[in-house]
């Protein structure tokens, strides 16, 4: 017998793929969020590994955004929020829920999330003047809107992030921490680390425009 990985309002999920596909569904809508969506958000928080700290003084209700977030600038993009009973709100990342995090997955965010503003400045450059832009991997005609941005190897963004703790004599577990504002993952506390990261990268990545298919399927192999 499969073994249930959650349970709401009289349906169940047994595997991952199928909890990412209600997710991408219920985001996907307009308007306010149901109670049986909403039952199926509930049960879904519950697996994120702050979910008390999401939760706070108590869940009033689910929402949806379609805006930046902190780490996220890039593009918007819709989110989940609980909206609590004291009124605050909080955004939460359904894949965290899904998947879970690492100490290293959470530092890489957070130097994703510094340099963030480079990729930002990358993207106005390249569509500055041009609608189009073909894909070197793929060969397919991307838009600013539907393009990823990937680190040209072999200056990968793990490689680029690898040399620049070398060269400072550091580990991931040096670096600290702290919750982003808006409640979707880290950020990083010092800002001599910020500042010496955000230099090293604008001086040494390597930035090309991709497709989505491009970058997630094709570059990851490489």
């Amino acid at each position: 017998m499969r073994k249930i990985i959650l349970e709401s309002s009289g349906n169940a999920y047994y595997t991952k793929k199928q909890i990412a596909e209600k997710c991408r569904e219920i985001i996907s809508k307009d308007g306010v969020i149901d109670v049986d969506d909403e039952s199926f958000l509930y049960e879904l928080l519950k697996r994120h590994p702050h979910c008390n700290e999401k939760v706070g003084v108590g869940i009033a209700s689910f929402g949806r955004s379609n805006a930046f977030s902190l780490n996220r600038r890039i593009k918007p993009h819709k989110h989940f929020i609980v909206n609590r009973k004291d009124g605050s709100c909080v955004d939460f990342s359904w894949v965290v829920c899904l998947n879970g995090t690492t100490p290293k997955k959470d530092t890489l965010q957070a130097l994703r999330a510094a340099v963030d503003y480079q990729i930002v400045s990358f993207l106005d450059s390249e569509f500055r003047e041009r609608e189009y832009i073909k894909c070197p991997l793929t060969g397919e005609e991307v838009t600013r809107q539907n393009c990823h941005v990937d680190h040209t190897p072999p200056y990968s963004f793990q490689n680029l992030v690898d040399a620049w703790l070398s060269l400072k004599g550091n580990a991931f577990d040096d670096l600290e921490l702290i919750k982003s504002d808006d409640g979707i993952g880290c950020v990083l506390k010092n800002y001599d680390d910020i500042n010496s990261w955000r230099n090293y990268h604008l001086k040494n990545a390597r930035l090309r425009i991709v497709s989505q298919y491009g970058n997630l399927s094709i570059a990851k192999k490489r």
